[in-house]
């Protein structure tokens, strides 16, 4: 067993992989090095136009935190509340939740909701983390206590990152040790047994299970295991993870991404007959470069584009719709 020294290390080290892969409800989304996105099953339209991303986040909707603090959505239009993008500015992090909600940690770390009421965070200060799940929404404050909507017990306390899923919350504490809560006897697939999990440096919660990801790159999961979501056993060299519905995700050294779990989703068509179809949210063996940016180069690369300079060889761009360089004739 690694001491807290050595977790804390190897868990910083990693830290700078946090929103570079993302499990959905029924998709996945991954970041490029370049602050460009893919994605891969259903609701993914679009995403591959998306730039200057340097973190992402999907549930039901998709949503790309871009360099200078706004944000970048991609909504699924039958479920969606109402949602004003204007107010969400200057903000360092990004999470998508399960009914549609989106929730923003700013600069000053205060947080900000697409609904302030359900979510309740117009009071909350110093935060340094946040994630909002199904039925809760949580954030991590500088002194290791969280903030939420459920009664958490004294006993989380030291906690380093958070996680919620669709009906249970996770918190990873700076031993490497890993807490959950929230799960009733009518939701319980064993997602909260994480009293022997230890040298922890990353987690996430899904649907109906837990994944860990430990200090030697492997990954650990409980709780439902229906379609395969918690094989994860064999995978190696592993420095980020995220937990979907029913699929997880996990982000190698390499750049490239293995997933396990469900293909399909069942959904009523017109004629009210119950349908299943393969979406292909586990279709990520060719993906290469998912990972970290580099957020100043990213940054700029923003601002150049918004000036008119091209971001390959600072010529200058022309065109209204498609920015193109007069000098390497390359599109920005």
């Amino acid at each position: 067993m690694s001491t807290p020294d050595e977790i804390n290390k190897i868990r910083e080290q990693y830290s700078k992989y946090n929103g570079c892969i993302s499990a959905g409800a029924t998709h996945t989304v991954g970041l490029k090095s370049d602050g460009t996105v893919i994605a891969t099953g259903y609701r993914n339209k679009k995403i591959s136009d998306w730039r200057d991303v340097v973190a992402i986040s999907c549930a039901i909707d998709t949503v790309g935190l871009r360099a200078d603090g706004t944000l970048v959505l991609l909504r699924d239009h039958t479920t969606s509340v109402g949602f004003n993008p204007k107010y969400f500015k200057n903000l360092v992090a990004v999470s998508a939740d399960w009914i549609n909600f989106i929730v923003g940690l700013k600069s000053d770390g205060t947080v900000i909701s697409s609904d302030m009421k359900k979510c309740n965070t117009e009071s909350w200060k110093d935060i340094i983390s946040v994630s909002s799940g199904g039925l809760n929404t949580i954030g991590l404050k500088s002194n290791g206590t969280v903030l939420g909507l459920l009664s958490l017990t004294d006993d989380w306390c030291d906690i380093v990152a958070i996680s919620t899923g669709c009906y249970h919350t996770i918190g990873l504490k700076k031993d490497g040790t890993v807490i959950a809560v929230g799960v009733v006897e009518a939701t319980d697939d064993g997602q909260c047994n994480t009293d022997d999990w230890n040298d922890i440096v990353a987690i996430s919660a899904g649907g109906y299970h837990t994944v860990g990801l430990k200090t030697d790159g492997t990954v650990i999961a409980v709780g439902s295991n229906g379609v395969g979501q918690c094989n994860t056993k064999e995978w190696r060299n592993i420095v980020a993870i995220s937990a979907g519905a029913n699929h997880t995700v996990g982000l190698k050294a390499n750049g490239t991404v293995v997933a396990v779990g469900g293909n399909r989703h069942s959904y009523t068509d017109e004629y009210g007959n119950e349908k299943t179809v393969e979406d292909g949210r586990c279709n990520v063996n060719e993906w290469q470069n998912i990972g970290a940016v580099d957020k100043d180069q990213i940054l700029t690369q923003l601002q150049n584009r918004a000036k008119g300079i091209c971001i390959y060889c600072g010529g200058k761009m022309s065109g209204v719709f498609t920015k193109k360089c007069q000098s390497c004739k390359k599109t920005n």
